[in-house]
């Protein structure tokens, strides 16, 4: 994944999910969008390089509309996107909080799917760390959900959750 990442494969890739796919078929969308994790997924700076790639095609409001596509794979492979690609970017953050995504975060964390409800609640942990986004978290009503998740069947769930109300209860935080 490294060498193709070096190579320049993240830029059409990621200007390719920007556009929606352009015409491709929902699946052809979600195998470029796990494309771009995979990418990702190589170590060192490949991470780096694909969020700039993602930032520079502003892929994020693309994959934050993705998130709510009628397309199962689509919608997962973008609510897992729009959670690792955002993970420590600040830049990409930003993006999706502006773009409605912490709505659709919000809407995701009560999902009967367990791995869909940890992308989404993993998210918000990650966005509560910033105080530039406490207040959108809170005002998109994030709280009664996370709450709830605190009690979920499964730990890495409510370890995301315990984190999140940790960021949220910092002092001055809220």
């Amino acid at each position: 994944a490294t060498a193709l990442v070096d190579a320049g494969a993240t830029s059409p890739v990621a200007n390719l999910v920007s556009n929606q796919g352009a015409g491709a078929s929902a699946e052809a969308l979600a195998n470029a969008i796990q494309l771009l994790l995979a990418l990702g997924s190589g170590g060192g700076q490949s991470m780096a390089k694909v969020q700039a790639a993602v930032r520079d095609a502003n892929a994020i409001p693309a994959l934050t509309q993705l998130m709510s596509s009628a397309d199962g794979p689509v919608r997962s492979a973008a609510m897992r996107a729009v959670s690792e690609l955002s993970s420590g970017d600040a830049r990409s953050t930003e993006v999706l909080r502006e773009s409605g995504g912490v709505v659709l975060l919000s809407e995701s964390l009560l999902s009967p799917d367990e791995q869909t409800a940890l992308q989404a609640v993993s998210t918000i942990a990650q966005m509560s760390a910033s105080s530039a986004h406490v207040q959108a978290i809170v005002d998109n009503g994030c709280l009664g959900p996370l709450l709830q998740l605190l009690t979920h069947r499964s730990a890495a769930v409510r370890q995301e959750a315990e984190l999140a109300f940790s960021n949220l209860a910092r002092p001055g935080a809220i």
